[in-house]
C-alpha cells in the first residue's frame, strides 16, 4: 500500500473510533434521559396521590364544618327560645 492509502486507512480508523465513541455517548445519554423520565413519572404519580389525599381531607373538613355549623345553628335557635322568655 502507498503512504496515501495507509494515511487514508488510518484516517478511516479514526473516523470509525470517533463514531463508535459518539454512539456510546448517545446511548449513555439515552439511558440517562430514560432514567430521568421514569423518575419524573414516579414523582408525578406520587404528587397525584398526595393531591387526591389532600382533596379527600379538604372534603372531610368541609363536611365536618357544615355539620358543626348546623349544630351551632340548632343550639343558637334553642338558646334563643330561652332568651325570649
Amino acid at each position: 500500500m502507498t503512504e496515501r492509502q495507509i494515511a487514508h486507512v488510518d484516517h478511516l480508523k479514526g473516523v470509525i473510533k470517533n463514531y463508535a465513541k459518539g454512539q456510546s455517548q448517545l446511548l449513555q445519554r439515552g439511558v440517562e434521559y430514560e432514567l430521568k423520565e421514569k423518575a419524573m413519572a414516579n414523582e408525578i404519580e406520587e404528587l397525584k396521590k398526595a393531591l387526591r389525599e389532600h382533596r379527600k381531607m379538604v372534603k372531610f373538613a368541609q363536611r365536618l364544618i357544615e355539620k358543626k355549623s348546623k349544630k351551632i345553628e340548632r343550639l343558637e335557635k334553642y338558646a334563643s327560645q330561652f332568651d325570649e322568655d
